[in-house]
């Protein structure tokens, strides 16, 4: 990988100028989605909504947008084809994963009635989708409980209520 954080990749893309941020309140019903729509019809930058109505956290978006963007989160010359090679490759070496008692994204842990995905800016996308999409470009990793096998896919992960969303 190309970056050892997540902040570090933001602070590249603003560094080359592929990133936005809005600082002005934005609204998760369907404003998000049209803004998106828009920028991705372009091929613009990513986008940091700094202020969703409702949400404790920004939302980032569009943030693997291009096949250049794509190139840089992976460290590959902003290639199609090397991107390509790259992608291949790490499906027939994957890595195993390492497993750790406490990692950085577990700084903040809520259980039981803590739980309130409604915290985060979960938004509205189009018109006709079934609700809110907290995911909708992540990769879901699972392990068969009898062979051990590991499977990862992409799926849209909907909030259905306050402590419950589904794939």
């Amino acid at each position: 990988m190309a970056f050892k954080e997540f902040r570090e990749f933001l602070d590249c893309l603003e560094e080359q100028d592929l990133l936005r941020r809005v600082k002005k309140s934005v609204d998760w019903n369907l404003e998000i989605g049209a803004v998106m729509h828009e920028v991705h019809q372009k091929q613009g930058p990513a986008v940091l909504f700094e202020n969703v109505k409702g949400a404790d956290y920004p939302l980032l978006c569009g943030a693997m947008g291009t096949v250049e963007r794509y190139c840089m989160a992976m460290g590959v010359p902003a290639d199609q084809r090397a991107l390509q090679k790259y992608v291949m490759n790490a499906y027939q070496q994957p890595l195993a994963p390492e497993v750790v008692e406490k990692a950085p994204c577990q700084q903040n842990v809520l259980t039981g009635d803590e739980i309130d995905l409604s915290r985060f800016p979960t938004p509205f996308w189009h018109p006709l989708d079934g609700g809110r999409f907290i995911g909708t470009l992540g990769v879901v990793i699972t392990e068969d409980p009898e062979t051990g096998l590991r499977n990862a896919a992409i799926y849209r992960e909907q909030v259905l209520e306050k402590d419950t969303s589904c794939r």
